[in-house]
């Protein structure tokens, strides 16, 4: 993660985060009563905020390169490359769901985590999830163009991205084909959308309109296990950064990422 970004993020993370856990609270208790069951273990670990630094810009007014106090450039070393596309799986967002900020994140979050793992591909998800970015225009954050308009899909795949826990949005490619082995396929229900408490936080700017939202879900995963039907539910939530683009507005990044078992 980037050491800058967590600074900026500090002062909202704890009002966020407060409201995410009451929202997916809610989510869990409304599954016991109704007796859901499965999905992922927990993962409760905190991570500690790294020290904040300072960028400066150079005498062009260019925007430094990383930097060991900047952010971690391992995330994004170890994120694939994609490119932009959409497909009959995963189609473009429409152009009028893009213009307001509710709309389009609950949008994003349905497509997102509605998944057919027979007939489709991590490939074309990270595809369409980058087709439909943003990049991230934070001024704060010391970061290259190239890595600001890939902030997405390296959210998308990496562990513990701005919350310390294991999980990602996206699973790894051998987690997909063992999906597709039990002829799995994710359906989505009761997507709600709030407004992050005190967002953007003080002392924080950016170059182009930034919206955040936070997102819950439920997410039920039919599969086949010893050739019989299985659903198993889980409670999601998480965050996505908005940039809009001349109107149009792209997801800079989804971060927060809890999911809990429904039991």
């Amino acid at each position: 993660m980037w050491r800058d970004l967590w600074a900026y993020r500090q002062r909202t993370v704890l009002g966020a985060a407060g409201v995410l856990a009451g929202l997916l609270a809610v989510a869990v208790i409304a599954a016991a009563v109704s007796g859901g069951s499965g999905g992922r273990p927990d993962a409760r670990t905190t991570p500690s905020p790294p020290t904040a630094s300072v960028s400066k810009r150079g005498p062009s007014g260019a925007v430094p390169g990383p930097r060991a106090s900047g952010y971690d450039r391992a995330a994004w070393s170890a994120a694939p490359s994609v490119t932009s596309a959409t497909s009959t799986a995963y189609p473009a967002i429409p152009a009028a769901e893009r213009t307001q900020p509710d709309v389009f994140a609950t949008a994003f979050a349905r497509e997102l985590l509605t998944r057919d793992y027979r007939h489709t591909t991590r490939d074309e998800l990270l595809a369409w999830a980058q087709a439909c970015s943003a990049p991230l225009t934070i001024v704060q954050v010391p970061m290259t163009p190239a890595d600001r308009a890939t902030t997405l899909v390296t959210s998308l795949v990496t562990p513990g991205w701005d919350t310390g826990e294991s999980g990602t949005p996206v699973g790894t490619a051998a987690a997909w084909l063992a999906a597709r082995s039990r002829q799995a396929h994710a359906t989505v229900s009761d997507v709600r959308v709030q407004s992050v408490p005190d967002f953007p936080p003080p002392k924080t700017s950016f170059t182009q309109a930034t919206f955040d939202r936070l997102v819950t879900a439920t997410v039920t995963l039919h599969s086949t296990v010893s050739g019989k039907p299985v659903a198993t539910q889980a409670s999601v939530a998480f965050e996505v950064v908005m940039t809009d683009e001349a109107g149009r507005l792209g997801a800079s990044e989804v971060q927060h990422w809890v999911t809990r078992r429904r039991s």
